[in-house]
């Protein structure tokens, strides 16, 4: 990061990635008058990281209450149980997941956390199960999304899960059982046949050229570089310049929408429900 704004005296840097590396990279970036664009930082804590730092992919705070809010429109729990992570995204899904289920009057009869790369989550599990939830509210990642569903199966527990978009990962390589079609998880609306041609063009090139299925991980990527190119040429090679132009752009991309609210998060994309008709097939429930 050093080099490209020392060195190369770049005013723009897309990325980095992840959550734990534009929160390291926005303070450098932030000081340097030099805009970021994060691509799939979810963190709620980069919303406040800067005056220089936007994201294509919503804070995690978005997926969470689209989640849990459907969740109750689709199951109608009594009971509900919670399965948070201990990192920042999960606190925070837990957070508003007890917000939304004290505002319809839901009961919590279980609370478990975990840590990210455990491998055994029986005793939480247990827990839920004599707890009689009538539905799991989790906002694992796909890795130990597919151990938990596997433990599930084992225990013969069939309460639907849901989640957020941590989920959509290759979950056929843990786990082989009909426990899928009971989980759901929010994420962007991304569909080949929307009403955003450029959505549509995007995934038909994409699966085209690479023999893959199209991810919104992919889209927000693309994205990031048009709207970084749009930037530039529409105010000027400055920071400064850029940001300002950012601040009030609207723009239609790969994900759809993209409007940046004045902590720079995309506040303009759809959300979808999507459920595993079979492994690692994914199917939009409800939007």
């Amino acid at each position: 990061l050093n080099k490209l704004i020392n060195v190369d005296k770049v005013p723009l840097i897309l990325g980095p990635l992840s959550s734990g590396t534009s929160l390291a990279a926005a303070p450098v970036s932030e000081k340097n008058k030099i805009v970021q664009i994060s691509t799939l930082a979810g963190t709620p804590s980069l919303t406040n990281a800067g005056d220089f730092i936007f994201r294509i992919y919503p804070s995690s705070k978005v997926g969470a209450k689209y989640a849990v809010t459907k969740a109750i429109e689709i199951v109608e729990p009594k009971r509900v149980a919670l399965l948070i992570p201990m990192n920042t995204v999960g606190k925070a899904s837990a957070d508003i997941y007890k917000e939304e289920c004290e505002k319809k009057h839901i009961i919590i009869s279980a609370s478990e956390t975990y840590h990210d790369g455990d491998n055994d989550f029986r005793t939480q599990l247990e827990k839920i199960k004599q707890a009689k939830a009538d539905l799991i509210l989790c906002s694992a990642y796909w890795g130990d999304g597919g151990n938990i569903l596997k433990q599930m199966t084992e225990m013969n527990m069939q309460i639907p899960v849901f989640g957020e978009d941590g989920w959509n990962g290759p979950l056929s390589t843990i786990i082989k059982s009909d426990i899928i079609k009971k989980l759901y998880f929010a994420d962007l609306y991304f569909s080949p046949n929307s009403d955003n041609q450029l959505m549509n063009k995007f995934i038909a090139n994409y699966e085209g050229k690479y023999n893959k299925k199209a991810t919104t991980y992919a889209a927000t990527g693309y994205d990031a570089v048009y709207l970084a190119k749009q930037a530039i040429e529409q105010s000027s090679y400055d920071g400064i310049e850029i940001k300002k132009y950012l601040y009030n752009v609207n723009y239609t991309g790969a994900t759809g929408h993209i409007v940046f609210d004045k902590n720079g998060d995309n506040v303009g994309v759809t959300f979808a429900i999507y459920q595993l008709d079979s492994l690692d097939n994914s199917i939009i429930i409800s939007k």
